[in-house]
């Protein structure tokens, strides 16, 4: 996940109304020689379906094929008419199996007919040009590897190959996230599942954090079994079916922090190679190198805000904040936690649960910095997400410190609670790219973004000041 533009802000989430999203779909046999089609009337159509608005369009969009027509796909690519996703969004599919029962209005039509019967003469040419596109043929290496024909067979291949030796055998490959640069696909067994993640741009670092992570730490992440640089992709053994976010077991959930800060203070010696992995950067050094070029941006994006409700930060709010902001990393330096393995999108359901054991999974916010932060990013989903385990917000921040006294005296990690969710706050919003993106900025959800999570460091700031922490 890229953190400003995730629609799951654990610090600002408005909430939305059910929508559905409309999909026109474009289902392929394997070699690209049939197209699903619909017939109504005596002519024919592109089928469509719906599936719910900011949900993952790939499993949506299976699940819909799998349940209501049978048929069992994975995803290629998606691509639009018009120039726009509002206006007509199609999804290019490979069904890795002819169904012999299909709904009454679908039939499967040769591809070289298709174009000609289809009605709407713009399918009749996106249909070729997707055919073109998912038949496409690549030397060297693909710059969109699931987008063709066929990909899923060379996964299963070598799925199988590589769990054959474990005593295990393919029973069920389904698409749970994916489009032409990355994947992620549950790989049944019978027994218990493996899955293959493969990652594109903006989370290619993703692989090699992921790689890192599982030699350095193995009892903490899932296992990797193999790995292709190719793809950017591996695979790996499951570590648990069910996450944090499943269960409202406290105990589970008190194992669960400790667990993550048994890890963190794992990492304390393996900073270096976590950064050069690919790891972002948010030590209290670097998130005070930056206090001035992002409040500048801050101001300007503040000035431009057209809506007058919430106001506005002035300049003087600002620059007052930017103060606190850097009276509060200077004291954390004066504190000297030291910096260890973080996760600024630290939420329940990249924690793995079974039984008595827990991993972490994706890693793609992985960071190095302030220990305290990622407690901070989990605690901020127990208010959004999980509400009723709020009341025990502060049993899990006490067991969390506890496993860290081991290493920090207790009146240090006492005076870094206090600053940490301001500091969590800025790090969260200033460690991202998108303020420093001109073609990010000019999107109008960004900005908006922005000026919410500046307003929030600026609720957290007030209260440090009123509390005499931090003038």
């Amino acid at each position: 996940m890229t953190i400003l533009a995730s629609g799951t802000d654990q610090f600002v989430r408005q909430a939305e109304p059910q929508l559905t999203d409309s999909y026109g779909v474009i289902v392929l046999n394997g070699t690209g020689t049939d197209v699903l089609l619909e017939q109504q009337a005596g002519s024919f159509r592109l089928p469509g379906v719906n599936i719910p608005r900011f949900a993952r369009p790939a499993e949506q969009i299976t699940s819909v094929l799998r349940d209501k027509w049978g048929i069992s796909t994975v995803l290629l690519f998606s691509t639009v008419i018009g120039g726009s996703p509002e206006q007509c969004q199609y999804a290019v599919l490979e069904a890795s199996a002819r169904c012999q029962r299909l709904p009454a209005m679908l039939r499967w039509q040769p591809v070289e007919k298709a174009g000609c019967n289809l009605l709407d003469r713009e399918e009749a040419e996106l249909l070729q040009t997707c055919i073109a596109r998912a038949c496409q043929a690549y030397v060297g290496v693909d710059p969109a590897p699931f987008s063709r024909l066929g990909w899923i067979h060379r996964l299963h291949d070598w799925v199988g190959s590589t769990i054959q030796p474990l005593g295990s055998e393919l029973t069920d490959v389904r698409q749970l996230n994916g489009s032409e640069t990355f994947s992620l696909v549950r790989l049944g067994t019978g027994r218990r599942p493996f899955w293959f993640k493969a990652v594109g741009h903006p989370n290619l670092h993703e692989y090699s954090i992921s790689l890192t992570l599982s030699h350095l730490f193995p009892g903490y992440v899932p296992k990797i079994l193999a790995s292709d640089p190719l793809l950017n992709g591996w695979l790996m053994e499951s570590g648990g079916e069910s996450t944090l976010g499943d269960t409202e077991d406290l105990e589970t959930w008190l194992m669960a922090v400790q667990r993550l800060a048994q890890l963190q203070i794992e990492s304390l010696q393996h900073t270096s190679q976590l950064l050069q992995a690919g790891c972002r950067d948010v030590r209290v050094e670097t998130l005070a190198s930056l206090v001035a070029p992002f409040f500048e941006t801050m101001t300007r994006l503040m000035e431009q805000q057209t809506k007058t409700s919430p106001a506005p930060l002035t300049r003087e709010e600002l620059a007052e904040l930017a103060r606190t902001i850097r009276n509060a990393l200077s004291l954390c330096i004066e504190i000297r936690l030291p910096d260890s393995l973080g996760h600024t999108d630290f939420n329940p359901w990249n924690a793995l649960v079974d039984g008595k054991s827990c991993v972490f999974t994706d890693w793609a916010e992985a960071h190095v910095g302030h220990p305290l932060l990622t407690f901070e990013y989990l605690a901020a989903h127990l208010h959004k997400s999980c509400p009723s385990l709020m009341r025990h917000c502060d049993c899990l921040r006490k067991a969390y410190c506890q496993v860290w006294q081991a290493v920090v005296p207790l009146p240090r990690i006492l005076r870094s609670l206090q600053l940490s969710p301001l500091i969590a706050v800025y790090a969260y919003a200033s460690s991202g790219q998108s303020w420093r993106d001109p073609e990010r900025l000019a999107l109008p959800r960004v900005p908006a973004h922005l000026r919410s999570l500046t307003r929030r460091m600026k609720k957290e700031a007030d209260s440090l000041r009123q509390g005499g922490i931090c003038a």
